[in-house]
């Protein structure tokens, strides 16, 4: 979507059997894990099932639809570009907590995603396929701040927190209280 790769299709193509093959093995490998030994469901590995599945699903439409994303305005690519980069520290710090480090924190990027979105909304009559992928990025970052969780891993949000006096203010890197303009409403 921010148009860095040589040939950022066959790089997608690339990812799509690498998450497919993901998937397979994790799958295969949990499967004798799925019931308890008295005959139950194991809810924590039904759990992790539906969000690897969900995972591969929003996965798999994000490369549908950035096979036909045309370029973007700089101030949408930068909201991108940022939320992406968040999204990918947070992705880290999962891999962290898989290996052992449980002080790891996943931080929300749906906020940054969301400015792109509705940069693109007043930009586009109908639902462009930019719109599409940014929303599947939305729901990627939705999936896996709910494995952080699970994983035990503190999840924050970019841009609000809420304090003890019910007040919300603006968290994230020192830039982005400058540079968010997301609305902030009471919980």
């Amino acid at each position: 979507m921010l148009g860095d790769e040589h040939d950022p299709n066959a790089v997608l193509r690339a990812d799509a059997r690498a998450l497919d093959a993901s998937y397979q093995a994790l799958v295969t490998t949990v499967k004798p894990l799925q019931r308890t030994l008295f005959g139950m469901v194991d809810e924590t590995v039904a759990s992790l099932l539906r969000i690897a599945s969900a995972s591969r699903h929003y996965g798999r439409n994000l490369v549908a639809d950035l096979d036909e994303v045309g370029p973007l305005d700089v101030q949408t690519r930068v909201a991108v570009a940022r939320g992406s980069e968040t999204l990918r520290r947070s992705l880290n710090a999962i891999g962290d907590a898989l290996n052992g480090i449980r002080d790891a924190s996943y931080t929300r990027s749906f906020s940054l995603f969301d400015q792109a979105e509705r940069r693109l909304e007043e930009s586009f009559n109908a639902v462009s396929n930019a719109q599409l992928a940014i929303r599947d990025l939305m729901l990627l970052d939705q999936t896996m701040a709910g494995f952080a969780a699970s994983l035990h891993v503190t999840v924050t949000d970019y841009d609000t927190v809420r304090t003890m006096n019910d007040q919300h203010r603006i968290r994230g890197p020192s830039t982005a209280a400058s540079t968010a303009k997301s609305t902030i409403t009471r919980i």
